[in-house]
């Protein structure tokens, strides 16, 4: 492994996954549920988002603008992701 380059005290000494980032993957799979679809996936809706966060008990107003902002940016990668899938197909 060293001689191809790659360091075994990195893959022995992984850091453990934040708790929250588990969390907030399963919003987003809940979430996904919620986006339109028709000739493509359509973003998750921002209604939708403020809705979650209110069931789960997301008051404080930073807070819930922070998980708004990051299931957003989480949405946008997915669909570019996935438009780039669809524009790579023959």
């Amino acid at each position: 492994m060293v001689q191809s380059g790659i360091d075994p005290y990195a893959l022995d000494h992984e850091p453990d996954p934040d708790p929250y980032l588990d969390w907030v993957f399963t919003a987003f799979g809940r979430l996904s549920t919620c986006r339109s679809i028709g000739m493509a996936a359509g973003h998750i809706p921002w209604t939708a988002i403020i809705q979650y966060a209110g069931s789960c008990g997301i008051d404080d107003e930073d807070e819930v603008d922070d998980f708004v902002d990051l299931i957003m940016a989480m949405d946008g990668e997915y669909l570019r992701s996935k438009q780039n899938e669809e524009s790579s197909t023959p």
